[in-house]
C-alpha cells in the first residue's frame, strides 16, 4: 500500500515511519 505522511520530521511522523516502512511504500510531506 502507498501512505503519504504529512509532517514526517515531527514526532508522531517518525514513529509512524519506523512502524510501517517494512509493510508499505511510504512518503513524507513537511513544510520546511
Amino acid at each position: 500500500m502507498n501512505i503519504l505522511i504529512t509532517g514526517i520530521h515531527g514526532f508522531v511522523g517518525s514513529n509512524l515511519v519506523v512502524a510501517l516502512k517494512e509493510h508499505h511504500s511510504l512518503y513524507g510531506l513537511d513544510i520546511v
